[in-house]
C-alpha cells in the first residue's frame, strides 16, 4: 500500500507532533521515525517541509484516507507511542486527539475490525461461475472480460449504484456494453470480509463483495427471483 507525497507529509507532521509532545526527545522514537523515513524514502527536506505543515491540514488530509491506510498509520502511531521509556500524560493526549479527529484507533490498531473503502470501485473479470439454486453440480464457467462498478449515489445518503459491463471488445474506463442497469443498492452489512449490498426492486440482485485486506477476492450476484447465483472472479 502506498502513501501519497501529501499523505506522507501529514505523516510526518503527525509523528513529529507525538514526538514533541512531552518536551524531550527519546531514542526509540528517533529510531523508528528514521526506518519510517527509510521506507518511504523522505530526506531532509521532506522532513522540513512536513514541519512547516499546519497541524489541521495534516488532520484533515489523513481524515480523508481510506481505512486500510488509516489502520497502517495506527500502528506506526501506537508504535511511536510505546517507543517511550515513560508515557508523559502530554503524549497519550496527543495520540488520542490525533485519533478522534482523523479517525484512527491507534490504541488497539491490530485489534479493530478494518472496514472496506467503499469510496470506489472497480474491479475487472475475467471469468464467472454461474449456479442454479437447487440444481446439483449446475456450475458453469464463463470465460468472458467483464467490469464492476460500484460507487456512492450522490445526493442519497447511504445508497449505491452497482454496474456491470462488457469489456470483451476493446477496454475502457466505463467498459463498452452495459451488460445490466444500475442497480441501486443500500449496505447490510460491512464487515469480516465481506459487503453485503441489498438492492430495493425484487427483480434486481443483491449483491456481495468479498476481500482480504484492500484486495477484491470476488463479486457475487444473488439473483433471488430467478434463483441464480453469479460468481465474478478476477
Amino acid at each position: 500500500m502506498e502513501f501519497s507525497l501529501i499523505e506522507k507529509l501529514a505523516i510526518v507532521k503527525t509523528l513529529d507532533e507525538i514526538i514533541v509532545a512531552d518536551g524531550e526527545i527519546h531514542e526509540g522514537e528517533l529510531k523508528f521515525l528514521n526506518k519510517l523515513m527509510k521506507h518511504l524514502e523522505f530526506d531532509k527536506s521532506f522532513v522540513k517541509e512536513a514541519k512547516r505543515m499546519r497541524i489541521s491540514h495534516s488532520i484533515q488530509i489523513l481524515s480523508s484516507m481510506s481505512t486500510w491506510k488509516k489502520k497502517k498509520l495506527a500502528k506506526m502511531m501506537h508504535k511511536m507511542a510505546i517507543a517511550k521509556e515513560d508515557l508523559d500524560p502530554s503524549v497519550t493526549n496527543s495520540i488520542n486527539s490525533f485519533c478522534k479527529e482523523a479517525g484512527i484507533d491507534v490504541i488497539n490498531p491490530v485489534q479493530s475490525k478494518a472496514i472496506f473503502d467503499l469510496s470506489y470501485i472497480y474491479f475487472e473479470s475475467s471469468n464467472h461461475n454461474s449456479y442454479e439454486k437447487g440444481v446439483k453440480d449446475s456450475r458453469k464457467n464463463i470465460i468472458a472480460s467483464t467490469a464492476i462498478k460500484i460507487e456512492p449515489i450522490i445526493f442519497k445518503k447511504d445508497k449505491y449504484h452497482i454496474s456491470l459491463f462488457d469489456t470483451e471488445e476493446g477496454f475502457t474506463i466505463w467498459g463498452d456494453k452495459i451488460l445490466m442497469p444500475p442497480i441501486e443498492a443500500i449496505i447490510d452489512f460491512n464487515s469480516e470480509g465481506i459487503v453485503k449490498f441489498i438492492s430495493e426492486k425484487k427483480d434486481s440482485p443483491d449483491v456481495s463483495l468479498y476481500y482480504s485486506g484492500p484486495e477484491i477476492k470476488k463479486i457475487l450476484f444473488q439473483f433471488k427471483h430467478i434463483s441464480m447465483d453469479i460468481e465474478y472472479l478476477p
